[in-house]
């Protein structure tokens, strides 16, 4: 092999694992990249040959991490090994695939043995990807599946519409000497647009496979982050980064409450998290998530939008501050800011930044000056309200033959009366028989209620089905058929 036809093709080879020498003088670490390209030029025979060393190569690698205790290093390799694998290993003759095969199947039991285990990746790491460089990705030690740990946690609303809530108000009545008030509220861990879109660049270019926010880990609970005079009590994880949970403070202390809320940062949170299936990833080696939620500036998604125009269909102030398309996010510079049920122009350059891409939606902050009232954004609940307990459980493994991985449960809450209190709430559980198959809501509801209810099951294959849906008027709603 000449030093010329390396040269000729520089953008077909690279990669770490392998020395090439030419006229016994070393030349830098390559690896073909598309082999079928470069069949032509170099030849078969020779490409298996090099293809079986690099196999070997890399197998000596993974063992030394491995026989080390190099735990992340050996993760890396394996999913080199995985991201290669496609355009790695062409067609090999009789007697490459019988030097192949044991290498394969070597990397595949050691890759068994890593099932469940992950790496945390800091984003700065990238430079091919300077949007991830403050960022967390969470990975697979055992195959190419990559995650963004979540950044901040922001308000969902209790009562979405044109007039959204994003919050709960009681006061306990029924126990005056305790001086006790309570807000409940539901909040999601989130990641922005642009941090997701740059990873899945990253994974695009590393030929990884993106998963989105990361939905295998575990969060072990939403905290104040510093001194107050206010707790978290009962908190739910309702679906994969969703929480429902309750601030508890005195009467006395509610109205500086409320105004820490109404203006920018808001409360202050901290949530602790570890890896599902791996208790060496977690929280106590990268830190805590934190963020605050606040009732000024919410994260909100315009959905009414088109290739020219974005409308706010709220009766709150927005701020929009990035436009969406499937697979990307573009800026807006200068921000666009709209009154209530406003409508405006977009800016000429964001046709020229979609490259061919329809817009889904506009990114935007609800009330971004603080400027109306907080006691908009809130429901005030009737005195004959209180915590109620609420159970949603499945009872269900399998549908049409498969099994679920996950049931979503869509559940909205109603007065006797048919007025609307509560919802909707997403609730994730898993199969029948598994702890996450049943939780427990704690709502702030009257003493007369009913729920409605609608289903989604997600099969292991990643089918989704429509289930049944109904009502409930009782403190237990149970999936227990399919239709």
């Amino acid at each position: 092999m000449l030093r010329s036809e390396i040269d000729a093709r520089p953008n077909a080879i690279m990669h770490r694992y392998i020395d090439i020498r030419v006229n016994d003088t070393r030349l830098s670490p390559f690896i073909i990249s598309n082999f079928e390209e470069a069949v032509p030029f170099f030849g078969q025979n020779a490409l298996q040959r090099w293809n079986v060393a690099i196999a070997k190569r890399l197998l000596t690698q993974v063992n030394l991490a491995d026989l080390s205790g190099r735990r992340d290093e050996l993760g890396m390799l394996l999913r080199d090994a995985e991201a290669l694998r496609g355009r790695f290993f062409i067609p090999p003759s009789n007697e490459a695939a019988n030097d192949l095969l044991p290498i394969y199947n070597q990397l595949r039991a050691t890759m068994a043995a890593m099932k469940g285990k992950h790496l945390l990746l800091r984003g700065n790491s990238f430079p091919e990807t300077p949007e991830l460089s403050n960022s967390l990705l969470l990975a697979s030690a055992s195959s190419n599946d990559t995650w963004v740990i979540p950044t901040s946690i922001r308000l969902a609303a209790t009562f979405p519409g044109k007039s959204p809530k994003f919050g709960r108000l009681w006061a306990d009545v029924a126990n005056p000497a305790t001086g006790y008030v309570r807000l409940q509220f539901l909040a999601e861990m989130y990641a922005p647009s642009s941090l997701l879109n740059a990873a899945s660049r990253l994974a695009d270019i590393k030929n990884w496979k993106f998963g989105g926010i990361a939905h295998d880990i575990r969060y072990l609970g939403i905290s104040q982050a510093g001194t107050a005079n206010w707790i978290v009590e009962d908190q739910v994880r309702v679906s994969d980064n969703t929480f429902l949970f309750t601030i508890r403070t005195q009467q006395s202390f509610l109205p500086v409450l409320l105004a820490q809320l109404a203006k920018p940062p808001g409360l202050p949170l901290s949530i602790n998290w570890t890896s599902a299936t791996d208790s060496d990833v977690s929280s106590a080696t990268s830190g805590p998530i934190t963020g605050a939620i606040g009732l000024s500036s919410i994260p909100w998604k315009l959905s009414n939008i088109s290739q020219t125009t974005v409308t706010n269909e709220t009766s709150f102030p927005a701020r929009v501050v990035a436009l969406s398309t499937v697979t990307s996010s573009i800026p807006v510079m200068p921000v666009l800011d709209l009154d209530p049920n406003a409508s405006t122009t977009l800016p000429e350059y964001v046709q020229l930044s979609l490259g061919g891409g329809t817009l889904v939606g506009a990114e935007s902050l609800l009330d971004p000056a603080g400027a109306v009232d907080v006691k908009r954004k809130l429901d005030y609940v009737a005195s004959d309200s209180s915590i109620v307990p609420v159970q949603v459980e499945n009872l269900l493994t399998e549908v049409a033959g498969q099994s679920i991985r996950d049931t979503q449960v869509r559940i909205e809450f109603a007065d006797m009366d048919g007025n609307h209190l509560y919802g909707p709430i997403t609730v994730s559980l898993a199969a029948f028989g598994l702890p996450e198959s049943r939780t427990e809501l704690k709502l702030l509801l009257p003493v007369g209620f009913k729920m409605t209810y609608s289903t989604v099951f997600v099969l292991q294959s990643g089918t989704q089905i429509q289930g049944p849906n109904g009502s409930e008027d009782g403190l237990k709603l149970s999936i227990d058929k399919t239709f």
